[in-house]
């Protein structure tokens, strides 16, 4: 009997204090949704304070038709899904070759890929926005080269060639998996006759798969929030970030309390598209992070 009660407090305890760290977790957002709904005699009225008494949906017609919200959605989906192909594609190999292949300073390579994750995006844009300002490849474009900027070739180029965003997470990601999946399944392919090429193709990518979403899902997040790499080679671009980033101000300065408004709408309206993709993958997310090295 002593016991039964002492596992109904502990059962009751641990409830309350997922309760309190849910809580904490999600009130931002509740009240960011909130927010989003009320009209500016509602904030002026200090009995309102979660639920609007003037709810209107004024302010998400007025950022539909300010930032045009489907098309620029569907664009930016397509360029975001586009670079995150490419940075798990080239951080796959990579991640697979520091995990099966013997060669001369393996270890120092890898620990030269971690250690850009130290180095701040900022202190290497200088360089960055002036090579593709003057892009060549080994001279053979002519003395001033190609400019690229103001498309979409810089993020591109970086993300094939493992110099995209957050990419040593992934390689790191890919390496652990692949540390720990049996060899047996690639010397049982070796035996029927098949090269390292055929092995990574019909036998490392369909078991990878869970890992690929994972890695796919990272790094669509991380470049759908990110504004820094696509201002510095894409300025003036209208990507759905950008856009919903600046729709504040584009109220003007004469009303800061719906400017306030204005910022819980574009939150929202950022972060649902990711908050529906992640409710397709979470099985995939689910199985593969803990392997990933991540964690634990």
């Amino acid at each position: 009997m002593q016991q039964k009660v002492i596992k109904w407090i502990i059962s009751i305890f641990r409830l309350l204090l997922l309760s309190c760290i849910s809580f904490v977790i999600l009130y931002p957002l509740f009240s960011k949704i909130s927010l989003s709904f009320m009209s500016t005699s509602d904030l002026y009225d200090a009995g309102v304070i979660y639920i609007p008494k003037d709810f209107t949906l004024n302010n998400y017609q007025y950022a539909f038709e300010q930032t045009d919200y489907f098309f620029s959605l569907l664009k930016t989906v397509l360029a975001i899904a586009g670079t995150a192909f490419l940075q798990v594609a080239s951080s796959l190999l990579v991640g697979y070759g520091f995990a099966r292949f013997d060669f001369k300073f393996k270890n120092f390579w890898f620990g030269c890929a971690i250690l850009t994750l130290i180095i701040p995006a900022q202190s290497i844009m200088a360089p960055l926005y002036f090579h593709f300002k003057n892009f060549n490849f080994f001279g053979i474009l002519g003395d001033n080269g190609l400019n690229l900027l103001n498309t979409y070739w810089p993020i591109v180029l970086l993300s094939a060639g493992c110099m995209g965003l957050n990419n040593c997470i992934y390689i790191y990601m890919f390496r652990q998996y692949f540390k720990g999946f049996p060899k047996e399944l690639e010397e049982s392919g070796q035996i029927d006759g098949a090269n390292s090429f055929v092995i990574f193709i019909r036998i490392i990518v369909p078991c990878a798969v869970s890992m690929i979403v994972t890695a796919f899902l990272f790094s669509f997040v991380w470049q759908w929030t990110d504004t820094f790499y696509i201002n510095v080679f894409m300025p003036g671009n209208d990507f759905l970030s950008v856009l919903l980033t600046g729709l504040p101000t584009s109220v003007g300065a004469t009303d800061l309390n719906y400017q306030a408004i204005m910022s819980n709408v574009s939150v929202i309206l950022l972060v649902l598209p990711i908050l529906v993709i992640f409710l397709f993958a979470q099985r995939f997310f689910v199985e593969s992070i803990e392997r990933s090295g991540l964690v634990g």
